[in-house]
């Protein structure tokens, strides 16, 4: 979950509703019934949601709907985007917004952020919702002297508002607001992801300086460690991503000053982990986003700073990898940078993705 930015203009891809067509007429002694129109849902259009941010993260609240959440200039602002359109929600009551922002979205429809705060102290990782219509914070953790806390850090939450958070330094907590407790899971010095399988259980998924681990809660409360993903001997990459996928999780992340970069998927098999290579080469996917949908496919989008587009790759389940690069989204932010980030949701079908790169941050949708 995790830069900076320039501005830039685009014509948006415009999408409009369905024509409505009349019903056929015919003529002679029979009568036929006139069939009744089902109006559909034309596709969102890709639309900029903002030309700078440092940090943004995705959650579909609906098929047609997302709240995106992202950092620019020590604030958070959220926004919703539906329909075409980037309604934006400024969070001014925490300020000197440090590191990664992540948001998620429970049954009822309330949201839930997680963001680290450096006011110039120790560190701060904060917890808001806004269950009562309001938005409450509360600080889940505290760096010591004037060290950092929460910069890398992931957030999910079950349908009944139950929320699990994780980030960096191995640490863990989950309860609702106000009723947090805290854990730990693994030793993971650096980015971490976290993702709920079908029933409920959080998996994790984190880097230190040479390794990716995932770990799973179990029935007691403790963390069974799903072993080692990957030793890439001093080489990880920026980001880890973690989804499921056929009931068994699946991790996306790249190498880090290897020659080239590889950018690799790992999924586990109930047994070992199989790790694929999808691409090398200077600076290839180093912030990717991973998800997967009901039927199996997996769906993994990146930034290629050497060829500086943009790619969307997809694995059915049994199948091979294919990408392409996704026209629309390269239009709307440009190519993608160093410091770019992708975000990838899903909901009822859909699937969304945002990216930041050269020219702002948009959001939109992809053919799931």
């Amino acid at each position: 979950m995790n830069p900076t930015v320039t501005l830039f203009a685009v014509a948006l891809m415009a999408c409009g509703p369905a024509k409505e067509t009349a019903p056929t007429e015919t003529s002679g002694p029979e009568e036929t019934e006139e069939t009744e129109e089902t109006e559909t849902e034309a596709p969102a259009a890709w639309v900029r949601v903002a030309d700078g941010v440092d940090q943004h993260s995705l959650v579909a609240r609906s098929a047609s709907e997302v709240i995106a959440a992202g950092t620019y200039g020590g604030g958070v602002t959220l926004y919703a985007v539906a329909g075409g359109v980037a309604t934006p929600e400024a969070l001014d009551a925490y300020r000197d917004v440090s590191g990664e922002v992540d948001v998620a979205v429970d049954g009822a429809g309330v949201r839930h952020l997680l963001h680290s705060r450096d006011a110039g102290g120790p560190g701060e990782l904060i917890y808001g919702t806004d269950t009562s219509g309001a938005w409450s914070f509360e600080v889940v953790d505290r760096g010591q002297g004037d060290s950092g806390k929460g910069g890398w850090n992931a957030i999910d939450v079950a349908p009944d508002g139950y929320a699990y958070l994780a980030w960096e330094s191995g640490n863990y907590a989950e309860g609702t607001a106000g009723a947090l407790f805290s854990g730990s899971w693994a030793e993971a010095d650096l980015d971490v992801d976290l993702t709920l399988d079908d029933a409920g259980t959080p998996w994790i998924a984190g880097r230190d300086s040479s390794n990716v681990r995932v770990a799973r809660r179990d029935a007691k409360g403790g963390f069974i460690d799903v072993g080692l993903v990957d030793d890439l001997g001093g080489n990880t990459g920026f980001d880890v991503a973690i989804t499921i996928v056929g009931g068994q999780p699946a991790v996306a992340y790249a190498t880090l000053n290897g020659d080239p970069t590889d950018l690799r998927v790992s999924v586990y098999d109930g047994a070992a982990w199989q790790a694929e290579v999808i691409a090398s080469g200077d600076g290839v996917g180093v912030s990717p986003a991973l998800a997967a949908t009901p039927d199996g496919t997996l769906h993994l989008l990146y930034g290629d700073l050497e060829a500086g587009a943009w790619v969307y790759a997809t694995r059915p389940a049994g199948g091979a990898w294919s990408s392409v690069e996704p026209a629309e989204l390269t239009a709307c932010v440009g190519a993608p940078q160093a410091e770019s980030v992708a975000t990838l949701a899903t909901k009822d079908g859909a699937l969304w993705a945002g990216a930041h790169g050269g020219s702002g941050w948009c959001v939109g949708p992809l053919a799931a």
